[in-house]
């Protein structure tokens, strides 16, 4: 069994309840949280708590996400949305995790790990050991001063304040199925208006039933904009000690004619600096792949453009391991042609 040897610390897997405690002394994504991860659970997935600790015995960094039991061909291997929490995100301590949780899927016989990178705002890329690594944009309002708006952001706020457009926060599964409802329209209207391929649940195992236990779960709010008691406008967003990241906002025509997305970022970005948030996320897409009406539609709101890291992992263990080389010459000439 070839083990990274070069790295300090450890990883051993820990149940929901240690792993829940003190969570938020770490820099962690909200996709990291436990409520995400069984709500997550599906298709035979089982979710996963791990530590890493020093050479003392310290608990450096946290990390969650879900055992996949793959194929016959494929093997089991783990699934994290986003990267280890750590306490200071320190790039050696980073990169020594990843090492570690390496170790740690060769000692549990787990073939290979992917580290998605969402809500992950470290910054700090994955140590070059193989794998195909990733690069993520998503665009973030940090919260230590009074927001600012724009000229054309203000416009938009009265003309729908003008209009009559009313701000509401409401859990029920009624504004959840207005959510579902609207998706459909978002999709053709992003297509239309900023070339973007819309993708209504661009997470792992997220769709209608796993969104309810979200919802349910209570780390998703919806919030809602209304006109003459019409829901125009629905944003789910996922809010964690702090953290607050828009997992999907959903309009018709009339929301986007009114400039409900602003109303709503409107009313959120100061409800959010008043509770003392850290940041809000409104999220992003792979680099090169986001559309630059929409991008700069985020960066007119504030939003600043934060860089992300990810990693797939190759195979870990023979036999699959000696797929590693045809996996490389696979992507090298995907790369060429792209």
């Amino acid at each position: 069994m070839e083990l990274y040897q070069t790295t300090p610390f450890f990883a051993t897997k820990v149940n929901r309840s240690e792993f829940d405690n003190q969570l938020s002394d770490f820099n962690h994504s909200v996709f990291l949280s436990s409520e995400w991860i069984e709500s997550v659970a599906i298709h035979q997935s089982t979710p996963i708590y791990i530590h890493f600790y020093n050479i003392h015995n310290q608990l450096i960094a946290k990390l969650s996400g879900l055992l996949m039991p793959g194929s016959k061909r494929s093997g089991k291997y783990l699934y994290f949305y986003a990267g280890p929490a750590l306490k200071q995100n320190h790039s050696p301590s980073y990169q020594g995790c990843i090492e570690a949780l390496a170790n740690f899927c060769l000692s549990e016989q787990f073939q290979r790990y992917h580290i998605d990178c969402s809500d992950h705002l470290s910054g700090i890329p994955c140590p070059p050991n193989g794998g195909t690594d990733m690069v993520y944009s998503e665009y973030v309002l940090f919260l230590e001063h009074a927001p600012k708006f724009g000229k054309s952001f203000r416009y938009n706020v009265n003309k729908a304040t003008r209009n009559g457009a009313e701000f509401h926060h409401d859990n029920s599964p009624l504004i959840l199925q207005k959510l579902f409802n609207l998706l459909d329209a978002t999709r053709k209207i992003r297509y239309h208006k900023y070339g973007e391929k819309y993708a209504a649940f661009p997470f792992l195992h997220l769709n209608p039933h796993t969104m309810q236990r979200v919802v349910e779960s209570g780390l998703a709010q919806l919030y809602y904009a209304s006109v003459d008691n019409k829901i125009h406008c629905v944003r789910c967003t996922l809010e964690k000690n702090g953290r607050i990241f828009g997992l999907m906002i959903a309009s018709d025509d009339i929301g986007y004619k009114l400039g409900l997305h602003h109303f709503m970022h409107y009313h959120l970005i100061n409800q959010y600096y008043n509770q003392n948030a850290k940041y809000y996320n409104i999220s992003g897409t792979a680099d090169g792949q986001e559309g630059k009406g929409l991008s700069d539609f985020k960066t007119s709101l504030g939003f600043s453009r934060v860089t992300e890291f990810g990693k797939d992992s190759l195979y870990l263990m023979f036999p699959r391991k000696l797929l590693n080389p045809l996996i490389k010459v696979k992507k090298k000439m995907t790369r060429k042609s792209s």
